[in-house]
């Protein structure tokens, strides 16, 4: 008998433990996402790449940043990610165009064997792209559209993997944001 009663007492604790991270979790991220929209406002206009949008611009451009966030999404999404078509919806885009599509993306649920998180999207970057040249593919920039991630560049990356690690390219890519990633 208090055998059973110890076994309920230990299930109500487990349950109350992990009500109560969950609830941290969607504090910290409900955090990250405000500091993350407060900079993003700030940003549209003011990236590195020194490209200044008019306000129709911007305007016009925001369904297609809908868009593009939720196609990232969807080739991280499920078993395997495509790696080409998150790159190759990203190489043309001026920073404040990947600005936007960073917070169309928002927070979104990602889902692993051990729990679910709300990641933006350099959360599920980390989390989708491989970061080790011996384990996973490595690009290169051969049109000169990922500065720094050709074969010629000198960096740690390229000379050991022959180009940049998946997440290397891809924070290249939005290296012109200004977002730090």
């Amino acid at each position: 008998m208090y055998a059973l009663v110890a076994i309920v007492v230990v299930v109500v604790a487990y349950k109350l433990a992990q009500e109560a991270v969950n609830a941290i979790k969607r504090a910290i991220g409900t955090r990250e996402q405000r500091n993350l929209s407060e900079f993003l406002q700030q940003q549209v206009y003011q990236t590195p790449d020194g490209v200044v949008p008019t306000t129709d611009e911007v305007a016009s451009f925001e369904a297609e940043a809908q868009v593009i966030a939720d196609s990232q999404h969807a080739a991280m999404s499920g078993f395997g990610t495509s790696t080409e078509s998150l790159f190759s919806q990203l190489y043309y885009l001026e920073g404040w165009q990947l600005v936007m599509v960073a917070e169309k993306f928002g927070m979104r649920s990602y889902n692993n064997v051990f729990s679910t998180s709300d990641l933006n999207i350099f959360g599920w970057y980390d989390q989708e792209l491989c970061d080790n040249c011996t384990t996973c593919l490595t690009w290169t920039s051969t049109e000169n559209l990922v500065p720094g991630c050709s074969e010629e560049d000198d960096s740690d990356a390229s000379w050991w993997c022959g180009g940049c690690t998946e997440r290397h390219y891809m924070r290249k890519i939005w290296e012109k944001s200004g977002i730090e990633n």
